[in-house]
């Protein structure tokens, strides 16, 4: 398994001192911004050397990651439970609305260890 990260947008003064870190900025994918300097866009390995590198420059000032894993096929066939993460989604007609919720409210329920689903039930509001 592979474990990728994003930067999330940062402080000013740290953007400007990765921006300024000519292989930071283009492992990181670094896109000028003005309102913070620069944004960081473009996911790297965190078992790599940008992490080690970017902490060391973050000089203890708290950061955020997006997460992203990367799996292989034998790791995946592996697991017992997989769940797929929406990051974007594609605009609907009511009709296609509608009949996406009229197969929703027909499928029989699952059984889940989500915290939501846990006993099974769905929601009165759905």
């Amino acid at each position: 398994m592979k474990i990728l990260l994003a930067l999330r947008p940062c402080s000013p003064g740290l953007a400007r001192r990765l921006g300024a870190d000519e292989g930071l900025a283009k492992a990181l994918g670094a896109k000028p911004n003005p309102a913070v300097g620069f944004l960081f866009p473009r996911f790297f390995d965190a078992g790599g050397p940008v992490l080690p590198k970017l902490l060391a420059l973050a000089e203890g000032e708290p950061v955020s990651f997006l997460r992203d894993l990367q799996c292989s096929p034998s790791e995946l066939e592996a697991c017992s439970h997989f769940e797929a993460v929406c990051r974007a989604t594609i605009g609907q007609t009511r009709a296609d609305s509608k009949a996406t919720m009229a197969a929703y409210h027909q499928e029989s329920l699952h059984p889940t260890s989500s915290r939501a689903g846990r006993c099974g039930c769905r929601s009165a509001s759905t």
